[in-house]
């Protein structure tokens, strides 16, 4: 991620939506600290013919808890390790520079199925994982589009329970979502 030419193209990155804004913001922002902290890796994805920013994506390591039990005044639960799909985000200058063009069509479904899931399943061969989350932003067609990828959502209630426990504070309001690896 850290050269001179990524930090050129990370300063035209665009997401137009409001809600995506944050996800912009974390790019250009926190993305290098969060790196060199070893909090999280950020992926960019880069169109090979034009050298453009198509998109990028960042992991890190966590756990979510299931099995939730309440004894003798504390809540008891099991952790289940996994891995954080923490951002996720496609390059609205990208897709209007290339708009119509088939490299566009199904961007994220792409990173997901070629760039995410080979890392996901090399990590997971070498440490003990067994799920994959995010944190979605909460508009129904994104949803729609994870629940494509493979995540589903839990009940409200588990839901609740999860988000009181690991939902970090700037996806406030995002909706958690899931699958086994």
């Amino acid at each position: 991620m850290a050269s001179n030419d990524n930090y050129e193209l990370i300063a035209k990155f665009l997401i137009n939506r409001p809600e995506g804004k944050g996800l912009e913001r974390y790019i250009k922002k926190h993305a290098l600290d969060e790196e060199q902290s070893n909090l999280a890796r950020t992926y960019l994805v880069k169109d090979s013919d034009t050298d453009e920013i198509a998109g990028f994506f960042s992991l890190k390591a966590g756990m979510i808890g299931a099995n939730e039990v309440r004894r003798l005044g504390h809540t008891e639960f099991d952790s289940i390790p996994g891995i954080e799909i923490s951002n996720f985000a496609i390059n609205d200058m990208y897709k209007n520079n290339h708009k119509g063009q088939s490299k566009t069509h199904m961007l994220g479904y792409t990173f997901f199925i070629d760039l995410i899931l080979p890392i996901i399943e090399d990590i997971s061969e070498k440490l003990g994982v067994s799920v994959l989350y995010i944190f979605a932003l909460p508009e129904q067609k994104l949803i729609e589009h994870y629940q494509k990828y493979g995540f589903q959502r839990l009940p409200k209630k588990i839901e609740q329970r999860i988000h009181r426990r690991i939902r970090p504070r700037y996806d406030n309001g995002c909706i958690f979502m899931w699958q086994l690896l």
